[in-house]
């Protein structure tokens, strides 16, 4: 079955949930709440540890702050500073592996603290929820 989409658009969601219908996707989240873009920087083995890859850009993200989120909806790992949408159509999407350094619009550096792929119909992957902090 298809996890819980907390996407900030859940009743969309839940009208697509409830029509399976023949086609398996369930639609992408809206692009008019994805306003953001970030920079990640993937850990990479060394011998030193606490290295970084060069910064890759994954754009039309969402991102909100832990301020702007009702927190009994998320349970937010220990210092959060928000939590970050990413649909599989975003330009440049990937799994963020967690431990990544990410920047949201050329702010400050956070971590990739805890990173969850929710799935639509089938194995297909709907969008990734990553706490930042």
């Amino acid at each position: 079955g298809a996890s819980r989409c907390r996407c900030g658009k859940a009743r969309a969601c839940r009208l697509w949930l409830a029509v399976q219908g023949d086609d398996p996707m369930i639609p992408p989240i809206l692009i008019s709440v994805r306003t953001s873009s970030v920079q990640v920087r993937k850990p990479v083995e060394s011998d030193f540890g606490g290295e970084y890859g060069e910064p890759e850009t994954i754009e039309n993200v969402r991102f909100e702050g832990v301020s702007a989120m009702v927190r009994d909806e998320y349970r937010l790992v220990d210092g959060a500073k928000g939590l970050l949408w990413v649909d599989a159509t975003s330009k440049g999407a990937f799994a963020i592996p967690e431990g990544s350094l990410v920047s949201v619009d050329g702010g400050e550096w956070l971590t990739a603290a805890s990173v969850a792929p929710f799935k639509g119909f089938g194995t297909r992957i709907h969008h990734w929820e990553i706490q930042l902090s």
